[in-house]
């Protein structure tokens, strides 16, 4: 038996036409279709059964016009009659995810939840209570989930969240199916950024403190996610037609430089740090960086700016999405040091981690300090 997975798992990776998950093997006649698979989140064998009991199960006209108005508020966020950045980004197409929202039933279930608000499965949007609880008790992390959980229905109208989960399953599974999503989330506190950026700009604050804070906010975009699957998804674009989710920061920054509803002044995205003369508002000093864990998800241990670590974002940098920090996320620094920079960082743990490798099946790359190991989730050791 070991010989034939070992056999079957070979195949995969050399198969000859570039196919993964499903298609391979249905296309190396390795699996037939007489065995439930894992499409998107469940069996295939029990799509149907669980939609039609959804339909018969979904809230009522009123509660999910409720949560419908927690999406509008979320898609407008941003808006561009209040920030020039919403002029040339989006966080989604209100009408595709309006459609989405429609024809997408919502069912009261929390043991298919499983502790977070919400969760997405065969067509369904479960979520955890009813519609005026999850709004009074999330606050404002609910339309953030139920914007995340939608991005899956369209991924799954568009032919994406394929693999086998009985192969593959758990973290890597989990990690290829979440990059969009976590990928969005993580482009949240970017946004937030460029809103205080534009406010700096408005009160006339100096160009040394401007161009800091366009660093910081550029040094944000390009962390991307956490993602072990791809902190940046190779088939954005894609995405992106589909959902209209779009955040392109040197849109952003062309935009700011070419049109007149910002005036920038000169100097702000010099790569070059000016001297601070006599009298002027001193520069904003570098970031600090600090290594950290989640103590109860996969996250495994991760670089980021000193800001980041500490700014609660509504679960949003987190696996899953949606995800009532209260109850379940946990993430607790790991080294009691703040460092200079992302190197310096990514140098201290690469001389204490020993055993650094990927682990097989997609497992991630890992690393032991001292007898445990853990999952190193933007960085790496040479």
């Amino acid at each position: 038996m070991l010989f034939m997975f070992r056999k079957l798992l070979y195949k995969i990776k050399q198969n000859e036409h570039g196919l993964t998950g499903i298609e391979a093997l249905i296309a190396l006649g390795t699996i037939a279709l007489i065995t439930p698979l894992v499409v998107g989140g469940v069996t295939a064998a029990s799509d149907s059964i669980d939609y039609n009991e959804a339909v018969k199960n979904q809230i009522s006209v009123e509660d999910k016009g409720k949560l419908q108005e927690q999406l509008s508020g979320m898609l407008s966020r941003y808006p561009a009659g209040t920030y020039c950045f919403g002029r040339v980004s989006s966080i989604g197409d209100r009408n595709k995810y309006m459609t989405a929202f429609n024809e997408t039933p919502v069912v009261i279930d929390p043991e298919k939840t499983k502790g977070a608000l919400a969760a997405y499965q065969a067509g369904v949007i479960y979520v955890s209570a009813p519609a005026d609880e999850l709004v009074s008790k999330a606050g404002s992390n609910f339309p953030v989930t139920l914007w995340h959980e939608l991005a899956h229905h369209m991924e799954v109208q568009n032919g994406d969240r394929r693999s086998i989960r009985a192969l593959f399953g758990g973290e890597s599974w989990t990690a290829r199916n979440e990059r969009h999503t976590e990928y969005m989330e993580a482009m949240l506190p970017v946004l937030e950024r460029l809103k205080i950026f534009e406010r700096a700009v408005e009160n006339k604050k100096s160009v040394e403190v401007l161009r800091q804070m366009w660093q910081s906010i550029e040094k944000a975009y390009r962390e991307g996610s956490f993602n072990s699957f791809e902190s940046l998804p190779s088939d954005l674009s894609s995405f992106q037609s589909y959902t209209g989710f779009g955040i392109d920061l040197n849109r952003i920054r062309s935009f700011y430089e070419n049109d007149s509803c910002i005036s920038i002044p000169n100097g702000v995205f010099s790569d070059e740090i000016a001297e601070v003369a006599s009298g002027v508002e001193p520069v904003v000093p570098e970031e600090e960086y600090v290594i950290w864990i989640s103590t109860n998800t996969n996250a495994g241990l991760a670089i980021t700016t000193k800001t980041r670590f500490e700014t609660d974002e509504l679960a949003s940098n987190y696996s899953g999405g949606g995800i009532d920090p209260e109850k379940i996320m946990k993430h607790d620094l790991f080294v009691e040091q703040s460092f200079p920079s992302f190197e310096a960082a990514n140098k201290y743990m690469c001389d204490n981690l020993t055993d650094v490798r990927q682990w097989p099946l997609a497992g991630g790359l890992h690393g032991y300090y001292g007898a445990e190991p853990y999952r190193l989730a933007n960085f790496g050791c040479d």
